[in-house]
Order: structure tokens, then sequence, then C-alpha cells
């Protein structure tokens, strides 16, 4: 269920931009891609879709225990619904259907009976939670189709390369780099926490940056809804996990805010606030020391920061306070409107006004 709908990536150098960019070359992932299934594998993928679907699978990008992920092209949408012609069992439940000639992503839940009723209650959740999701920074779903093996999952395609490799390529992210692709992910996090939405699973990997700097927060295969009851405290990535969680305390919202400010430390210093040695043993992230700011962050950034990692939930920001903070300010009006563009009139925006408050 962890599998991701993301695609891997190399190394690259240069500034942010469609022109040369540290995520590496989108070329060949912005070719127009094959018309039919290439290979056994994804013939095999193919043949698990209705038949009336008019979606033709392209090639398979994620793989996990309980899920394959593939890039696929809706050809043509079938207005009319004839499951006579379908396999027995096989159900669509189609929302919004995407455009005809849209790349979309499948990803392809398989009901595994070893883990019984609760394995079935996840991928319900998921379905149901992202339903529930619209946001234009989050993965948009606009439907499923079902049978008795598996639940696929059609949802809009990302641009774009994880984070985790731009923060690979990269290194250190100057502050404004910094504040265009987590201002998105904040936004995206604070919208989930407004509908009681946890994600659980912030992370780099989870994260999508295209060529323009638009950010794209995925994967809620994790997510859960805090205002039920028996919500489960296990999952997320090591690394990112708040203390309370090392402790079996509850998950709540902040939970995703402490992610986001270990993503913004490694961002702004080139590594995690706490390293993996330190984080083996239960209890360990209440009783390490706060991470050294740096003299290079302004202190408008080390407010965000302090904010985000505090080890008392309680205290700790939320996304919306944090979006707030005066640190994003200077590109909060451009970013709406400019971010999924013009990165770098966005920056030269920012850059201006900092400029101009000092």
């Amino acid at each position: 269920l962890a599998s991701r709908q993301r695609r891997g990536g190399g190394r690259g150098g240069g500034e942010w931009g469609v022109a040369r960019s540290p995520i590496g070359s989108l070329k060949n992932q912005l070719a127009v891609p094959p018309t039919v299934p290439t290979s056994p594998e994804l013939c095999g993928l193919q043949s698990i879709l209705p038949r009336q679907s008019g979606v033709r699978v392209v090639e398979k990008i994620g793989e996990g225990t309980f899920a394959k992920v593939v890039l696929a092209m809706n050809h043509r949408n079938c207005t009319e619904w004839d499951a006579s012609r379908d396999r027995e069992g096989m159900q669509r439940n189609i929302q919004t259907p995407p455009r005809e000639g849209e790349r979309i992503v499948l990803k392809c839940l398989r009901k595994d009976p070893t883990h019984g009723e609760e394995g079935l209650r996840c991928i319900q959740r998921e379905v149901q939670l992202h339903q529930a999701v619209e946001h234009p920074h989050i993965p948009v779903m606009y439907g499923f189709y079902e049978d008795e093996q598996r639940v696929t999952l059609i949802l809009g395609f990302v641009e774009g390369r994880e984070l985790q490799c731009a923060l690979q390529a990269k290194k250190v992210f100057n502050e404004t780099d910094a504040k265009v692709i987590t201002l998105q992910v904040v936004r995206a996090v604070a919208y989930l926490h407004s509908i009681s939405i946890c994600h659980r699973d912030v992370t780099p990997r989870n994260i999508m940056v295209a060529a323009n700097g638009r950010a794209t927060l995925i994967d809620l295969g994790l997510a859960v809804d805090v205002s039920a009851e028996g919500v489960p405290a296990e999952g997320g990535t090591m690394g990112f996990l708040a203390p309370e969680i090392y402790k079996g305390g509850q998950v709540t919202p902040s939970v995703d805010v402490w992610a986001l400010g270990c993503i913004l430390y490694q961002m702004l210093h080139a590594f995690p606030p706490f390293q993996p040695h330190e984080l083996l043993g239960p209890q360990q992230v209440e009783f390490l020391d706060d991470p050294s700011w740096g003299p290079v962050i302004s202190a408008e950034g080390q407010e965000v920061l302090r904010g985000m990692l505090d080890k008392d939930s309680s205290q700790r920001a939320t996304a919306a306070a944090a979006e707030g903070m005066v640190w994003y300010s200077p590109i909060a009006a451009a970013a709406v409107q400019r971010i999924p563009t013009d990165l770098d009139a966005v920056r030269e925006d920012a850059e201006g006004e900092e400029g101009g408050d000092g």
C-alpha cells in the first residue's frame, strides 16, 4: 500500500527553471508515449483493466508489496457501460473522467487475503480519503476500477521528479527556492488538516517537483481521518516520525508538520536535523539536543524551523500557522498565480521584496 506514484531520477545541475533543472531533464518523460503495452508485464497489467476503459498502459513507474503504479494514456471515455461485456465482478466508479488523450496514473492495489479485513479497510480508507480531496498541489483522483482481486485508482499524472532526487543533486537550497517549494506543500498539508486528514508520510520521496518549480504532495496510502475512532499509530518513514510517535502517542496533524520541518531543515542545511543512528531507539528524539539552526539561515527562517520542529506537539506550529509566518510572506501572493508556470519570475519578485524590506 505504500507504493508511490513517482519517478526516480538522476543527477543534474544548475538553477531552478525549465532550461536547467537540478532534478534532471524531462525530455524522456515529456515525450509522446507509445499507444500499446510494450512488454509482457505491461500486457498483464493491461489485462486487469476493464475492456471498455479506453485506457492503454504505457509504463510501470513504481511497485510495492501489494501495489503497482503505472503510467497510462486515456484514449477515450466510455459514455455507456455494458457490464455484460466485462469480466464477472468488474465494477467502475468514475467521478469525473480524465480528458481524452490525457496521461494518467493507475495505482493497482491487490486485495491480499493474508491481511484479511484490515487490509481491505486500508484500501477502502485510501479510496474514500482520496475521493474527498481536491487541491491544486495534490493529485486529482478521477475514480477507480474494482474486481474481486484488485482496486485500481485512476489518478492525475504529475510532472517532475521526487524532491529526494533534487536534494541529492542540489544539496543545499537557497532560502527563496526552499520557500517556493515548501510553501506549496505546506498549503497542501494545511488543506488536508482542514478536512481532518493526516497524511502521515510527508517525505522528500512523496513530494514531486516539476522543472518550473511546481510541487505536489503525493501518496495518500497511509493517510487517516483523525476525527475517526481507532486511528492506527503505526506507519510513516524513519527520520520523519515525530517524537510523540516514537513514544506510542496519538496520531495528530502535528506529525505532518514535524515531517515538513525535517524536510525544510535538510533543504537548507544539506543534512537532516537528526541522524539515523540517533533515532534507532524509542523515546530518543525527546532527549536529543535541538538541531543547530546555523548562521546562514535568516531569523525568519529559523522561526519557521523552530515552530515546525518543536518536540512538544501541543506547542508545535500548525500548517496554517506556518503558512502565515513572516518567512513565507514575500512570495505568498505571487506563489498562488505564478509558481505553476514561471518560477524565475516568482523568485525575482520575492528577492525584490526582500531587498526592499532591507
